[in-house]
C-alpha cells in the first residue's frame, strides 16, 4: 500500500503584445514505499500526455530520470513574430530523490535542461520544432510536434 500526490502551479505574463514569460512549477511525492520502482516519477522528453507518473523535461530522453519524489521548475520565454510565428527559449530545473523535501535542501543535486524552439500556428494546430540539451551530457535532441495534445 502506498499513496502519491502531485501538483502543478504556474503563471504567465505578456509584455508589449509580443513577449510572453511563463513559469510552471511541479512537485510529486510518494508516501510509503511501493514494492516496485514502476510507480516512481519519470522525467525526460517532451511528452504532454499527462498519464501515470511521466513528466516532460527538456534535455533528457523520455523517462531518463526517475525517483520516488521530484520538484521541477520550468521557465519559458516566447517571442511572437508576425501573426502566427513564435520563437522560444526554455529552461527547466529539477531535483529527484527518495524524499526531496527531507532536510529542505532543495538546491542540491539539481538537473537542468534547455531548449530553443520555433512554432507556427497552422490550420491543423501548432507545429513545433525544438532542440533540447543538457550540460550533464553532450547529447542534444530534436523534438517535433504537430497538432494539439489531448
Amino acid at each position: 500500500m502506498f499513496s502519491q500526490a502531485r501538483g502543478v502551479a504556474g503563471f504567465a505574463a505578456t509584455f508589449a503584445n509580443r513577449l510572453t514569460f511563463q513559469n510552471t512549477n511541479e512537485a510529486g511525492f510518494t508516501i510509503d514505499n511501493p514494492a516496485s520502482n514502476l510507480f516512481d516519477f519519470y522525467l525526460g522528453g517532451y511528452n504532454q500526455n499527462y498519464i501515470n507518473t511521466f513528466v516532460s523535461f527538456y534535455g533528457y530522453k523520455f523517462a531518463d530520470l526517475s525517483n520516488k519524489s521530484f520538484i521541477k521548475s520550468q521557465f519559458d520565454l516566447r517571442y511572437k513574430v508576425g501573426a502566427a510565428h513564435y520563437f522560444s527559449l526554455i529552461a527547466n530545473y529539477a531535483r529527484l530523490e527518495d524524499n526531496v523535501f527531507k532536510d529542505l535542501q532543495l538546491f542540491d543535486n539539481i538537473k537542468s535542461g534547455y531548449a530553443l524552439g520555433y512554432s507556427y500556428n497552422s490550420i491543423v494546430g501548432p507545429i513545433e520544432l525544438k532542440y533540447s540539451w543538457t550540460p550533464d551530457n553532450k547529447k542534444g535532441f530534436w523534438l517535433f510536434n504537430l497538432g494539439f495534445w489531448f
